[in-house]
């Protein structure tokens, strides 16, 4: 494959797609098609009907997949979360959790913030363990949870994911 297309929704209908290109010399690019201003979290409306208990919210699409893929390998399907994605980045991630924050509340019981082990990922977390101070916050034994499985991780990432939460520091 050459690329990865993302739907992006916005209150339920089809409005664009984030492009990720793969393998470049130069390192991958991604842009968006479509109207994608004010979209919805990544995964948005499959999170709403799974019934699940718990919600990950995780920094980028490529990582909601790969917590997907962690869990199929190691969780059980009766605990398997609810997965999404912020769409603009974690430095955007508070607004877009705001947009959807009675919904969150009303449909999952335990919501956990998977971002990014770096500067940008944890701020991001930090502002939106503000405006959902319940949410718990995974720490990855990688920078993501691509990495993770990339260098054979996913099942202490499991384990970080399932077990290892905690409260965010937001403070």
């Amino acid at each position: 494959p050459e690329a990865v297309y993302f739907p992006l929704t916005r209150d339920g209908e089809l409005v664009g797609y984030k492009v990720k290109t793969l393998n470049l010399p130069d390192g991958n690019k991604s842009w968006q098609i479509g109207d994608t201003k004010g979209v919805d979290l990544f995964n948005w409306e499959n999170a709403k009907k799974s019934g699940a208990y718990r919600l990950i919210i995780t920094e980028g699409e490529g990582d909601a997949v790969a917590v997907d893929r962690i869990y199929e390998l190691y969780g059980k399907d009766e605990y398997h979360p609810a997965i999404v994605s912020v769409p603009y980045g974690a430095s955007q991630a508070h607004k877009s959790v705001q947009k959807h924050l009675q919904d969150i509340r009303r449909l999952f019981r335990e919501v956990v913030i998977a971002f990014d082990n770096d500067e940008p990922g944890q701020e991001g977390a930090r502002k939106v363990s503000l405006i959902l101070p319940e949410a718990k916050n995974a720490i990855l034994p990688a920078k993501d949870a691509n990495d993770c499985i990339k260098q054979g991780l996913a099942k202490a990432a499991f384990k970080a994911l399932q077990w290892d939460v905690s409260s965010v520091r937001n403070s």
